[in-house]
């Protein structure tokens, strides 16, 4: 019995001590800061989108040896986690270009914004490979978020096809994006 008893109490005193320890990290700033640092990592998941990009005025950007292209495009589609994009307000800007005629590719820097109605969606920017007579390409950014994607970060890469005589693109998108809301 006594055996017993010191076994008890010695249990006992080791779940004192190390309750008394735990408290110990518990005031500890370094402990803290730890803690904060692993719940402000960012949850990466799979971005995806279908969309079309056509011609929304007619202003011309000069690409170079006499191509050019229309400035601003508006994008239709679908993209996860955002749903049906309005092309009202899912605007895709030409910002530079060049033309290199031996490769038949226009080289284009990017900027492309894509919301839904309500307004939730994101915007990024990048540099589009389009070639004229096969498959396009591009790599993206995301700079900014809007609406449940306010605060988004991430990288996207796209594949499609240019239709120089209508002025549009057809590309899909897929990459990481931040979580929303999280």
């Amino acid at each position: 019995m006594k055996t017993f008893t010191l076994k008890l109490m010695s249990l006992l005193c080791l779940f004192l001590f190390s309750s008394c320890e735990s408290d110990n990290f518990v005031d500890n700033p370094e402990f803290l800061k730890a803690d904060i640092v692993k719940n402000d990592i960012a949850k990466m998941i799979p971005f995806k989108g279908d969309f079309l990009s056509t011609p929304n005025d007619v202003e011309p950007i000069d690409c170079s040896n006499g191509v050019a292209v229309m400035k601003t495009n508006a994008v239709i589609g679908n993209a996860t986690h955002i749903g049906l994009i309005d092309r009202s307000m899912s605007p895709l800007i030409v910002e530079d270009c060049d033309f290199n005629p031996s490769t038949g590719v226009i080289t284009a820097e990017l900027n492309v914004t894509v919301k839904n109605s309500k307004g939730d969606g994101i915007r990024f920017l990048g540099i589009s490979n389009m070639n004229v007579a096969g498959p396009s390409s591009g790599n993206y950014i995301i700079v900014e978020g809007f609406g449940k994607f306010e605060g988004a970060t991430g990288e996207l890469s796209t594949v499609g096809y240019l239709n120089a005589a209508a002025g549009s693109a057809e590309f899909k998108v897929e990459g990481i994006i931040t979580q929303p809301n999280r």
